[in-house]
């Protein structure tokens, strides 16, 4: 492992206090703040297989990833909500076909 590169616990730890951190601002009063701290968060797990082997990458993580490095100002509300909501169908999309093989 290069030097300047964290490990698995201290990056879990960064996502952590993070997510900590996000729920404590969500209780301010900007209206998106929530939804781009967790589409940054839903990011920030895109880069787990980088600390962890076992993890494969996650197509709707890559998709987050993909999306907020591709736009410097992915998180305006006429650019996330559509996103969001193709990222929903993705989900769903996802979710039966699980549901069909159970």
């Amino acid at each position: 492992m290069a030097e300047d590169r964290k490990s698995g616990e201290e990056y879990l730890l960064e996502v952590t206090a993070f997510l900590i951190t996000s729920a404590k601002r969500c209780l301010g009063p900007e209206a998106m703040y929530g939804s781009t701290r967790l589409v940054q968060t839903l990011n920030l797990l895109s880069h787990l297989p980088e600390y962890t082997s076992e993890l494969e990458g996650n197509s709707l993580l890559l998709a987050v990833q993909d999306f907020v490095d591709g736009d410097p100002h992915w998180w305006y509300e006429e650019t996330l909500g559509p996103f969001l909501d193709r990222l929903s169908e993705e989900l769903l999309a996802i979710m039966k076909k699980r549901m069909a093989e159970v």
